[in-house]
């Protein structure tokens, strides 16, 4: 995965999470999941050789399939 795609994930994580903090009824749970998804990433974007991709994915849409009105069940941009 290149720079440029973590970039953006990070980019919709955190709106996504300013979107769900400034809600009335804030779901913190759903926000956890996102977090713990995103926290990752700047190891990745340090070219760290460990970094799991497979997990990152696997997280990922996990995520998606359970909130469907989740930023990442948009097209990423190129």
């Amino acid at each position: 995965m290149d720079n440029k795609k973590l970039i953006e994930i990070l980019r919709k994580g955190i709106l996504e999470v300013r979107i769900l903090s400034a809600k009335e009824d804030v779901d913190k749970h759903r926000i956890n999941k996102m977090s713990n998804i995103l926290h990752n990433i700047p190891d990745a974007l340090d070219n760290d050789q460990s970094f799991d991709y497979e997990l990152l994915n696997s997280e990922l849409k996990g995520y998606r399939q359970e909130y469907a009105d989740s930023l990442f069940n948009t097209k990423v941009s190129e």
